[in-house]
């Protein structure tokens, strides 16, 4: 009987020992889940930061992408017009050519300096 004592006070220990184990454990774990969701809520928060600066790019992708539109849109128009204008010039020089009759001049001064 004696021993049957013992034995029983050896397991209550041991018994002991483990509630005071698994308690030191279960404020571990709740430790570390309070943790955790500390991180958790910068993680979001820093989640939503990163959404807000997209959108904010997005934003200023979609402002230039109209600005190159417009200039696109600006500079074909500009382009027509240089074009006449050239057709213009061109006209013009030719008309000079004509009443100055330059380009005979120029050739009878290459033939002549030969």
């Amino acid at each position: 009987m004696k021993e049957l004592k013992e034995r029983l006070t050896k397991l209550e220990k041991t018994v002991s020992l483990l509630v005071e184990l698994a308690q030191s454990s279960h404020i571990t774990v709740k430790a570390v889940a309070v943790k955790v969701d500390e991180n958790f809520s910068k993680v979001e928060e820093r989640f939503d930061k990163v959404d807000a600066n997209t959108l904010k790019i997005d934003d200023r992708l979609s402002k230039v992408e109209a600005s190159l539109n417009i200039l696109a849109a600006d500079t074909s128009s500009n382009f027509i017009g240089v074009d006449v204008k050239l057709d213009s010039i061109a006209e013009e020089l030719s008309k000079i050519n004509t009443t100055t009759r330059y380009e005979e001049e120029f050739q009878n001064l290459k033939i002549a300096s030969r």
